[in-house]
């Protein structure tokens, strides 16, 4: 009987066969599909694998930071440069008019004096930069003592 069995296996196996004459074709485009998707994922693991190591890796995300903060600084310099390129001529015609008068209401001996104190100021300053310190230390002094001074009335 078990012979019975082997060849009505056999022949239900050439059965099959014959209905799927291209059956090794179709094993070999299975296997083309398998490669592909295997390439496929190990492509996506690879990107995953290099977005995680970019996310370890501070020392690199922390000079990428800086780059950019630089560069954004870079760009709001420039910015602001040009404003003020534009809007200094408008400022500086604005504020002329108001400096004349005022500089016309002051009499011509404090001119004078203040013009001779300037160069003599720059000159000395020039020659003894200690002396400007000095100077600014006197003031923050005298500008502390006046506080205090008012703080306590």
């Amino acid at each position: 009987m078990s012979h019975g069995n082997s060849r009505a296996s056999a022949a239900r196996g050439q059965a099959t066969e014959k209905a799927t004459p291209n059956r090794g074709a179709g094993r070999s485009k299975d296997r083309q599909t398998l490669e592909a998707d295997i390439e496929q994922t190990r492509q996506g693991l690879s990107e995953t694998v290099d977005a995680l190591m970019r996310k370890v890796d501070v020392p690199a995300r922390a000079r990428d930071k800086a780059e950019q903060l630089r560069e954004q600084a870079a760009g709001t310099f420039g910015t602001l440069t040009r404003t003020v390129r534009h809007k200094a001529p408008q400022a500086r015609q604005q504020v002329a008019v108001p400096v004349t008068k005022a500089a016309q209401a002051i009499p011509e001996p404090v001119r004078r004096t203040t013009a001779r104190t300037s160069r003599k100021t720059v000159q000395t300053v020039g020659e003894r930069p200690e002396a400007l310190v000095a100077a600014v230390a006197v003031c923050a002094g005298a500008g502390v003592w006046l506080w205090r001074r008012g703080s306590r009335s």
